[in-house]
């Protein structure tokens, strides 16, 4: 029986969601030297036995597409191209579910470089909130999750994109990644950065990766806010925006006590 070859990814972007992932990952794939896997969030290391997935083809924001095995994990880096040096992946899931994800991660890839991009947790949760507005899947008003976030500031199993408060608790979602890889593995950046000096915040992840970028179009955006827009009005008050901004206070102390990050 001939032995297949796998690939695995030498850097994984985990997130967070909405903090421009898209946008970085095509950037580095612009690159003749990087290979990022065919679909950009393969989800899986956060995929369980049970997971159902949808195709590749339909796979939407509701219903997405996850690589349950390892052969079929592997196939997305797949390439003819002979200049490839690195191979990466960005999956959002990967932060938002660190408990199971960063095992995981231990276990199959204990080498590999993390990369996260935190965007300011309100600012964050509002625009998570917009997309899965816009596009239909939530049809709660934000204040009726606002009214409800001093119930979901621990960190649970399973965390979906509808999360929005749980998915801004960056110093609970960080731990498992800095308990299982060395610090030095681990790049935390600023999504302000790659919104107004994207060339300096590329450089960071050059320079992390130890490899050079080049051909990189900084002023093409992906995934822009106008792509999840509709007819619906998002029912979003200057009140609610307070109310989580204070909700958070907490968590960004801590966030710059334990890992030195501040917004």
């Amino acid at each position: 029986m001939p032995i297949k070859h796998i690939i695995l990814p030498d850097f994984i972007i985990i997130g967070a969601n909405k903090a421009g992932t898209t946008s970085v990952a095509n950037y580095l794939n612009s690159n003749i030297s990087i290979n990022i896997s065919t679909v950009k969030e393969p989800m899986f290391f956060n995929s369980l036995p049970s997971t159902i997935s949808e195709t590749k083809e339909n796979a939407n924001l509701a219903k997405p597409y996850f690589a349950l095995d390892i052969y079929e994990y592997s196939s997305l880096f797949e390439s003819k191209n002979e200049n490839i040096k690195i191979y990466g992946e960005a999956s959002t899931a990967y932060l938002a579910n660190p408990k199971r994800s960063a095992l995981l991660m231990r276990k199959i890839v204990p080498n590999v470089k993390i990369i996260a991009i935190l965007r300011e947790p309100t600012e964050r949760a509002v625009s998570a909130y917009k997309m899965c507005y816009g596009n239909s899947i939530e049809n709660r008003t934000f204040k009726d999750i606002v009214a409800n976030a001093q119930n979901e500031l621990k960190i649970i199993d399973n965390h979906g994109v509808k999360e929005y408060i749980r998915n801004g608790l960056y110093s609970q979602l960080l731990e498992p990644y800095f308990s299982y890889f060395n610090s030095e593995n681990i790049l935390l950046l600023n999504y302000d950065e790659l919104k107004y000096s994207p060339k300096i915040f590329m450089e960071r992840i050059s320079k992390f990766l130890n490899i050079e970028l080049n051909h990189v179009n900084y002023t093409k955006k992906y995934n822009e806010a106008s792509e999840h827009t509709s007819k619906r009005e998002y029912p979003i008050d200057s009140e609610d925006i307070q109310r989580l901004n204070s909700i958070y206070e907490e968590e960004k102390c801590i966030l710059k006590e334990k890992y030195g990050f501040s917004f």
